[in-house]
């Protein structure tokens, strides 16, 4: 089970489950993949709450695990 895309350690009011952070980066960003509970619509997720930015991409592969998301 990749810690990244299938477990959620986190959760917000919106209905959206987070995965495990990315290794740290030079930019101090905390970077995860989000979806939605039923396990659809994932997303790179970026937030800095220092540089007061919050932004999610969405994505159709794990970059950690290579796995297809339906």
């Amino acid at each position: 089970m990749c810690e990244y895309c299938e477990k959620a350690f986190g959760k917000n009011d919106y209905g959206r489950e987070f995965g495990k952070f990315f290794p740290e980066n030079t930019y101090e960003t905390d970077v995860q993949i989000s979806w939605k509970e039923d396990k659809t619509d994932y997303n790179i997720y970026a937030n800095n709450d220092n540089l007061a930015y919050d932004v999610s991409v969405p994505i159709h592969f794990c970059p950690m695990c290579g796995r297809k998301f339906d």
